[in-house]
């Protein structure tokens, strides 16, 4: 069997990277969603010609809005997620029936409360403790991270028997706001990730938990003409909901179009639902 693997940089230009990929025509592909998301459009504008057989997505959460588009654009691809970290780089794999199966013949993950309490099956965790069963070299047992997990204790159809699992992403990205009396509720991302969808125009958003009860949303117009529209439905969707969660006085958002949502200097990730508060139990004096 003679393979044939190439690596593309993200950092390089859209266009350099879809040249490359033109000229090397992948039946395999491995990235980041919001990135795959970007080569999405390329291929339904026509720049990029490929028509891949599999694609792998990981290392980011992947929103159900990011993964349809993807889906409309590589209609003959088997779109499949992938779950891992540096310390044990494939933690589950997504089956044909959707679902995320935990290697636990690679790898040991315990869905932990935040005093490292086991958590029953069916709950999400508020962080996990993982075993590397393959690192001879750098042995890492109960390495903490702060993911939340459900275990599901299903079985799947696809005939799988390694556990299912459900990765909501990290607790890190939890929002936690105050309403008028300063009661502090939580708001995990899907909650949000939510009011994004379909929106006409949109290409890509990061929403931004800055300070405490400051929301500030950056979007990338697929159609600068239209980037009014786009960002008055991304201003109604918003109040709508702020406004069911009694939320609405109390939020300061900021709406901000874009030319790109820029990757952090340090990481080439992109966290599309992020926080820059810490929960409140963890402020000092509080």
């Amino acid at each position: 069997l003679i393979t044939d693997i190439e690596n593309f940089s993200i950092l390089e230009k859209l266009d350099t990277i879809v040249t490359q990929l033109n000229k090397f025509q992948p039946h395999f592909l491995h990235g980041y969603p919001t990135h795959f998301e970007l080569l999405a459009y390329a291929k339904m504008e026509g720049s990029l010609k490929i028509d891949p057989e599999f694609i792998s997505l990981g290392s980011e959460p992947l929103s159900p809005r990011t993964r349809k588009i993807i889906g409309n654009a590589f209609k003959n691809a088997f779109i499949s997620e992938s779950y891992g970290t540096s310390e044990c780089l494939v933690l589950a794999n997504q089956c044909c029936h959707g679902r995320l199966h935990l290697n636990s013949d690679f790898c040991i993950i315990e869905g932990v409360d935040e005093n490292n309490r086991p958590v029953p099956s069916g709950q999400p965790s508020h962080k996990i403790l993982i075993t590397n069963l393959l690192n001879y070299i750098q042995p890492i047992i109960r390495y903490e991270l702060t993911d939340s997990v459900t275990f599901t204790g299903e079985k799947c159809g696809c005939g799988i028997q390694l556990p299912v699992i459900q990765v909501h992403g990290r607790t890190d990205d939890i929002f936690y706001l105050h309403d008028q009396q300063g009661k502090y509720h939580t708001y995990p991302p899907i909650a949000f990730e939510v009011l994004f969808l379909e929106i006409e125009g949109l290409k890509q958003y990061q929403l931004i938990h800055e300070s405490q009860n400051r929301l500030r949303i950056l979007f990338v117009s697929s159609f600068p003409s239209h980037s009014g529209k786009t960002a008055r439905e991304i201003k109604k969707r918003f109040y709508n909901y702020l406004e069911g969660q009694n939320l609405l006085d109390q939020i300061t958002l900021i709406i901000e179009e874009v030319k790109a949502i820029s990757r952090p200097a340090n990481s080439q990730k992109i966290r599309q639902i992020l926080s820059l508060v810490s929960p409140p139990d963890r402020r000092v004096g509080h």
